[in-house]
């Protein structure tokens, strides 16, 4: 017989810095026995990205910021499957020493690479710890690339003016899952579209960050000047400046094709990012060496 299950879903994070000619990782140990990276269930509707940075501040105290995914891992845990995405991540120094021991999480150590794959209880964990040693030589800029959440009404029935369409209710919701999943990132700056549409979806976090909204014509719809937009994500890559760029579907998939044209191996075919998208363009030294696609549901 065939047996369907929708698995549980978890994140987590390596948490890192450089240790002369090596890195060290944070590694905690739970009571029952095994030794693990912090990581923890995602709450009802909480995007990966922000449960791992969750997760990781209440299991050791620390604040961080993502980088690349890194890899997933797949096992039973009570009789029901259980999927956790791990991502790189880089800490502040400051909260360096705010891990307080409880029931969950009874000790947390940092541990050079080779003597963390030796103290990890699963040979599932190794396998993502190498994937930090062969992906993330140093701390990744992001720019990150998001289309509008969902709008009121049908584009044929509406009366106004295009650009004064709002967000619908669930399109608010996204607007907040967005909020979430960009803190985990950390960006410092924030460009939108001057479509009502675009400027609601990047409210949340503005509001949450007290960050600056810099709204543009030229990243709406018809509107859209490819060079104004390169401009903008070069100069963040380049500077180190994570970035976030909320605009319309066409402008963002000719901005994304672009930018891998000129900074990555790789050029995505024909990829469209559906509203409510994010993507992440990671990058080092002003060159894309990973991407990550969410979507806020």
């Amino acid at each position: 017989m065939t047996h369907f299950r929708i698995p549980i879903l978890a994140a987590g994070a390596v948490v890192w810095r450089p240790a002369g000619a090596t890195k060290e990782v944070v590694l905690v140990h739970r009571p029952r026995g095994d030794w693990s990276f912090p990581k923890g269930k995602a709450a009802f509707g909480e995007p990966l990205a922000a449960a791992a940075v969750r997760e990781v501040r209440e299991e050791t105290g620390l604040s961080v910021v993502l980088g690349p995914w890194l890899a997933g891992t797949r096992y039973d845990k009570d009789g029901w499957p259980k999927v956790v995405d791990y991502f790189a991540a880089v800490t502040d120094p400051a909260t360096a020493d705010l891990f307080t021991p409880s029931t969950e999480i009874d000790e947390m150590c940092w541990r050079p690479l080779d003597q963390a794959a030796a103290l990890l209880s699963r040979p599932a964990d190794r396998l993502v710890l190498s994937g930090l040693e062969r992906r993330t030589a140093m701390t990744t800029t992001s720019v990150i690339l998001v289309r509008h959440a969902t709008m009121q009404g049908d584009k044929r029935d509406w009366e106004g003016r295009g650009k004064e369409r709002p967000l619908d209710a669930a399109g608010g919701a996204q607007a907040r899952a967005i909020a979430a999943m960009l803190s985990a990132y950390g960006p410092s700056r924030i460009y939108s579209a001057d479509s009502r549409r675009c400027l609601e979806t990047v409210q949340p976090f503005a509001a949450a960050t007290r960050l600056t909204v810099c709204s543009d014509k030229r990243l709406r719809g018809r509107h859209f000047h490819l060079d104004y937009a390169l401009q903008i994500a070069g100069e963040a890559m380049d500077a180190g400046r994570s970035t976030v760029i909320c605009a319309h579907k066409e402008g963002l998939s000719r901005l994304l094709t672009e930018m891998c044209r000129h900074r990555a191996d790789d050029v995505p075919t024909a990829v469209t990012i559906p509203k409510g998208g994010v993507v992440v363009l990671h990058s080092v030294a002003g060159k894309i060496t990973d991407i990550s696609q969410h979507l806020a549901t």
